[in-house]
């Protein structure tokens, strides 16, 4: 039962493929398909920015002399990975938008 619809169960789509084939006839496909991903975007960029170089920075900074990243054991490309990951999460916007929330949080409560 649905309380917002009076208690009447009212299906605005039929499946998945009905929902799809509604919102392009609605919305288009730009619009209906695609909407959010320029802040899904604005998030992820710098986050994988800010992974990948750290990785790669981390593997070449522990390359031997003449050698290259093939030669690197499975540690360095795991101690790469965990350094990437840190790097990821504190460069994320979810992450310094978390800690934003939070002071301001803390000052309303403490003040």
């Amino acid at each position: 039962m649905n309380s917002a619809t009076g208690g009447a169960d009212v299906r605005k789509y039929n499946g998945v493929i009905d929902c799809v084939k509604q919102t392009i006839e609605k919305e288009g496909i730009i619009r209906g398909l695609y909407r959010g991903q320029t802040s899904l975007l604005v998030r992820e960029i710098p986050g994988n920015f800010m992974w990948y170089g750290v990785y790669e920075a981390v593997c070449k900074y522990y390359i031997p002399e003449g050698r290259t990243k093939k030669d690197l054991g499975i540690e360095i490309h795991m101690l790469g990975g965990a350094a990437a990951g840190i790097a990821y999460w504190v460069s994320s916007n979810d992450t310094m938008f978390t800690c934003y929330i939070h002071m301001i949080y803390l000052v309303f409560l403490f003040t």
